[in-house]
This record gives structure tokens, sequence and C-alpha cells, in this order.
């Protein structure tokens, strides 16, 4: 179930956790949003079943909204280190992001005091290059006949 709502509604990024100055500090971060109050209570239930701790939110409303949405984030190199382990044991969509999440956690984890080099810098620009990939940002070329190209 965790792995489909990840795949259907979720997203993976860094986020800056906070700055001071002279360093940088960067989480991983997995995030599902949805409308429905019993795909969020069931996603809930199946974190606190696998004992991943996890924020809830219900952002604010703007527009012509009609529905209030939740989301929920799986932040930071620990809990995403365990969520991972979890999730890719089984096939999803958003398996290579998920990767870099579970990477990057892992060599963060084993390098805490080291400062963020160009092997982090590698980290992001992979991920943000996947994410860019599927958004459609990147051009890829569609296999599907253009109706011009139909004979009859």
């Amino acid at each position: 179930y965790l792995v489909g709502m990840i795949d259907g509604e979720g997203c993976c990024q860094f986020r800056k956790k906070y700055l001071y100055p002279g360093s940088k500090v960067t989480a991983p971060c997995i995030t599902i949003y949805n409308a429905n109050p019993d795909i969020i209570q069931r996603l809930k239930e199946s974190l606190e079943f696998l004992e991943i701790p996890y924020w809830q939110f219900a952002p604010k409303m703007h527009g012509k909204e009609q529905w209030q949405g939740w989301r929920i984030e799986i932040i930071g190199l620990k809990r995403i280190k365990k969520l991972t382990d979890i999730i890719l044991r089984y096939p999803s969509g958003k398996r290579e992001r998920i990767k870099v999440l579970a990477d990057f956690a892992e060599w963060r984890l084993n390098n805490k005091k080291a400062p963020y080099t160009d092997a982090d810098q590698a980290f992001f620009n992979k991920l943000s290059n996947l994410n860019k990939l599927y958004r459609g940002k990147q051009k890829i070329e569609s296999p599907e006949t253009i109706r011009s190209d139909v004979t009859t």
C-alpha cells in the first residue's frame, strides 16, 4: 500500500532543513499528498505499523480549491533510510528516485561531520534530473503515432 501511495501521490526531494553561517544542511524527503481522509488514515496506519515517524499537514486552501488536502512527510536521514530499506524490496515506478534518497541518506549517515561536497551535489543533481524527466521538462520521443501520420 505504501509503495503504491508513493508511486501515485508521492514526491521524492531534498529539502533545505536549516541554514546557518558557513553551513548548508539538506534533508531527504518523501511527501505524499491526498484529499481523501480515508486514504491518509490508511497511510498513517501503515507508517505507524512500520514505526516510521512522519508529519501530517493540512495545507491552507487557495483560490478555487474545493477539497481540503493532507500532506504526509517523511523527512530526515534516519527516517528515509529506514523507509527506503523497506520499500526498495518491492517494485516501484519511482524506484530510481527512492534509491537516490536511500544512497544519499547512507552517504550522509556515514559522513555526518563532513562538509557538503561535489559528492552531495551529485545526489541532488541526479534526483533533480530524474524528477525533470518524469515531469516532462526534458523532451522524450513519444512512441505514439501523430494523427497527421495516419493514413486511411
